[in-house]
């Protein structure tokens, strides 16, 4: 019991280190439970057809992650690696709605995909 533990605990630090060490969105994301977060929900509403709006993050992201303006700059990064799209909303000139640029889902996707087969292999 106690070997097979140490095991798993093994594999999920080489892979964070792995992570770590990527160049791209994978690494960017991994930067703070805020950024993953904020991923997640961009890649959610853009998969379901709605992207996000700065302020419909605001209201799902608890603000115990970070305050309006760490999101914002937090989006604004995202934006300038080319990781996320920022255009404005057709309805309302005034908010900025963020989608994930072309290619990077499927980078994403890969990450997530990995993360199920390694668990499955120590499960």
């Amino acid at each position: 019991m106690k070997n097979l533990v140490k095991q798993r605990l093994i594999s999920h630090r080489n892979n964070f280190y792995r992570d770590k060490r990527q160049k791209g969105i994978v690494s960017f994301m991994m930067q703070s439970p805020l950024h993953y977060v904020i991923l997640l929900e961009v890649a959610i509403a853009d998969l379901e057809g709605e992207p996000n709006c700065f302020e419909d993050l605001i209201k799902y992201i608890p603000n115990r992650f970070g305050s309006r303006s760490t999101i914002n700059n937090i989006l604004n990064d995202f934006v300038a690696r080319k990781y996320f799209c920022k255009r404005i909303s057709k309805d309302d000139k005034r908010e900025k709605v963020y989608s994930i640029c072309p290619g990077q889902l499927e980078l994403v996707f890969g990450w997530i995909n990995d993360k199920h087969k390694s668990l499955k292999e120590v499960g």
